[in-house]
């Protein structure tokens, strides 16, 4: 199985070896052949068993979500089946401030980072970091169809978290099951509003023994 980015280009080579006479290969893509392929051929003659080794080199890029490639000669075929995944387009949010570079939450109040993947295949999966540590998102939302491998879809995930300090930064990571691809987002806020103090008072008992004088308060 062939994994591999949507409309990347994927180069091989088919070889049919010990023939006699020399094998005709063609290169095939979802079961047509290629002919606006860039192919190229080479056949070597071995002296010894005076049998040929034929080899075509191809290159083409894979548009479909899946299919197969092959290389055909008389009788025989052999397929490599691929997957196509897409990198979705990402965006991250601070109480729906998607356009500012801070921004600023209320101090004591609840937020919502929300974080998008737009067009991607796979379904998104999202891990949220604030100030580097990684922390269990709220809510996951699919904006349209999901299917592994099957559409593209938009996927969000929303974390709700309580502002800690006086600013910190929220990190959405984006990754794509069974992918080794990820993106990276930060968003970094800055906490408005008043500190609350509080402060706990004491009955207390003075006692002076040598004056035998007793204060209360």
């Amino acid at each position: 199985m062939l994994l591999i980015e949507e409309n990347d280009k994927v180069s091989g080579d088919c070889k049919a070896l010990n023939a006699r006479p020399a094998a005709n290969l063609t290169f095939e893509v979802d079961g047509e052949i290629c002919s606006s392929c860039p192919t190229s051929s080479s056949v070597l003659l071995d002296n010894v068993t005076r049998t040929y080794s034929s080899v075509l080199s191809f290159t083409t890029a894979l548009s479909r979500e899946s299919g197969m490639i092959s290389c055909k000669t008389k009788g025989q075929q052999a397929s490599l089946d691929y997957i196509t995944y897409v990198i979705p387009n990402v965006s991250l949010s601070i109480n729906d401030n998607g356009n500012m570079v801070v921004t600023q939450v209320e101090r004591h109040a609840l937020a919502n980072a929300t974080c998008t993947a737009y067009g991607s295949r796979p379904t998104a999966m999202f891990t949220w970091l604030i100030n580097g540590v990684q922390v269990k998102q709220i809510v996951d939302t699919v904006l349209q169809d999901v299917g592994c491998y099957i559409s593209s879809n938009d996927t969000a995930s929303t974390l709700t978290f309580l502002p800690i300090g006086e600013n910190g930064t929220i990190t959405c990571i984006v990754s794509l099951y069974d992918v080794n691809v990820k993106k990276m987002l930060k968003s970094d806020y800055s906490v408005y509003g008043t500190t609350i103090f509080v402060f706990i008072l004491y009955k207390y008992d003075l006692i002076i023994l040598s004056d035998n004088y007793h204060f209360s308060g």
